[in-house]
Protein backbone atom coordinates (compact mmCIF):
# COMPACT_ATOMS: atom_id res chain seq x y z
CA UNK A 1 0.00 0.00 0.00
CA UNK A 2 3.31 2.35 0.63
CA UNK A 3 4.13 1.87 -2.61
CA UNK A 4 0.76 2.74 -3.79
CA UNK A 5 0.54 5.66 -2.24
CA UNK A 6 3.87 6.91 -3.32
CA UNK A 7 3.20 6.29 -6.80
CA UNK A 8 -0.12 8.45 -6.17
CA UNK A 9 1.61 10.99 -4.74
CA UNK A 10 3.76 11.54 -7.49
CA UNK A 11 1.31 11.36 -9.89
CA UNK A 12 -0.67 14.56 -8.46
CA UNK A 13 0.31 16.70 -10.90
CA UNK A 14 -0.44 14.53 -14.02
CA UNK A 15 -4.23 14.53 -12.97
CA UNK A 16 -5.35 18.10 -13.26
CA UNK A 17 -8.46 17.60 -14.78
CA UNK A 18 -9.32 14.97 -12.20
CA UNK A 19 -8.65 17.18 -9.40
CA UNK A 20 -10.86 20.15 -10.50
CA UNK A 21 -14.07 17.96 -11.96
CA UNK A 22 -16.22 18.47 -8.89
CA UNK A 23 -17.40 14.95 -8.80
CA UNK A 24 -13.88 13.20 -9.65
CA UNK A 25 -12.59 15.50 -6.92
CA UNK A 26 -15.15 14.04 -4.65
CA UNK A 27 -14.36 10.46 -5.06
CA UNK A 28 -10.47 11.05 -4.60
CA UNK A 29 -11.23 12.62 -1.49
CA UNK A 30 -13.71 10.25 0.08
CA UNK A 31 -11.12 7.34 -0.51
CA UNK A 32 -8.40 9.29 0.77
CA UNK A 33 -10.05 10.35 3.95
CA UNK A 34 -11.66 6.61 4.14
CA UNK A 35 -8.26 4.78 4.08
CA UNK A 36 -6.51 7.65 6.24
CA UNK A 37 -9.10 6.58 8.89
CA UNK A 38 -8.16 2.74 8.62
CA UNK A 39 -4.26 3.37 8.81
CA UNK A 40 -4.53 5.33 11.91
CA UNK A 41 -2.25 2.91 13.73
CA UNK A 42 0.54 2.79 10.71
CA UNK A 43 2.68 6.25 11.02
CA UNK A 44 4.30 5.51 7.73
CA UNK A 45 1.28 5.62 5.63
CA UNK A 46 -0.21 8.93 7.94
CA UNK A 47 2.82 10.30 6.91
CA UNK A 48 2.43 9.57 3.22
CA UNK A 49 -1.02 10.40 3.40
CA UNK A 50 -0.17 14.25 5.09
CA UNK A 51 2.42 14.34 1.61
CA UNK A 52 -0.04 13.57 -0.18
CA UNK A 53 -2.85 16.64 1.13
CA UNK A 54 -0.15 18.82 1.40
CA UNK A 55 0.38 18.16 -2.44
CA UNK A 56 -3.12 18.48 -2.89
CA UNK A 57 -3.58 21.84 -0.86
CA UNK A 58 -0.60 22.97 -2.51
CA UNK A 59 -1.43 22.36 -6.30
CA UNK A 60 -5.57 22.70 -6.20
CA UNK A 61 -6.12 24.66 -3.03
CA UNK A 62 -9.92 26.40 -5.08
CA UNK A 63 -10.43 22.56 -5.45
CA UNK A 64 -10.67 21.13 -2.20
CA UNK A 65 -12.04 24.05 0.08
CA UNK A 66 -15.00 22.11 0.72
CA UNK A 67 -12.49 19.41 2.26
CA UNK A 68 -10.62 22.12 4.67
CA UNK A 69 -12.60 20.81 7.47
CA UNK A 70 -11.43 17.41 7.14
CA UNK A 71 -8.15 17.71 6.51
CA UNK A 72 -7.62 20.48 9.39
CA UNK A 73 -9.30 17.48 11.47
CA UNK A 74 -5.96 15.09 9.73
CA UNK A 75 -3.39 17.62 10.18
CA UNK A 76 -4.67 17.53 14.71
CA UNK A 77 -5.09 13.53 14.79
CA UNK A 78 -1.54 13.51 13.22
CA UNK A 79 0.35 15.96 15.26
CA UNK A 80 -1.31 14.54 18.09
CA UNK A 81 -0.18 10.93 17.30
CA UNK A 82 3.22 11.75 16.14
CA UNK A 83 3.85 13.88 19.28
CA UNK A 84 2.81 10.76 21.85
Amino acid sequence: MIITLKAFLNSIGLATKNFTTPNEMKIIMQYLLQRCGVSQNNDNMLLIYAEIFIELSNRYYASIKDYINELALFSFFLVNILTN
